[in-house]
């Protein structure tokens, strides 16, 4: 398996599509990151098809709020959009490899809570 593009701090991981998504709960500044990469490397996908970590979009949240976001408590894969989050949620959708920050309409309050990962790893 090939490595990520950034470490990863106390990782959310989901799969959905086949692929494996990680977001880390710390931004920091990657060296290894792709030539002309605008986001930090927090989020990324693993394609096993092609053996390579593809780079997504940073979630929606101010840097101020990054650090009590709490994004790593939980993933919910609801259709084709991902809820992740606890004190601070936002929904990515699948089909466009966006970020929402506001709860869709037809999504039921319920079903904020989903998969939980152990504190204090790194990948």
């Amino acid at each position: 398996m090939a490595r990520m593009n950034a470490p990863k701090f106390d990782p959310c991981v989901f799969v959905a599509d086949g692929k494996i998504y990680a977001l880390g709960s710390v931004i920091q500044h990657s060296k290894e990151l792709p030539s002309g990469c605008k986001d930090t490397g927090v989020f990324e996908c693993y394609d096993p098809s092609s053996d390579h970590w593809h780079v997504l979009r940073d979630p929606p949240i101010p840097a101020s709020l990054w650090k009590d976001a709490n994004l790593v408590d939980q993933a919910t894969v609801v259709g084709r959009r991902v809820i992740i989050g606890a004190s601070i949620q936002v929904i990515f959708n699948l089909d466009d490899q966006s970020w929402d920050p506001v709860p869709s309409s037809e999504l039921k309050p319920g079903v904020w809570r989903g998969s939980h990962f152990p504190l204090r790893t790194g990948y």
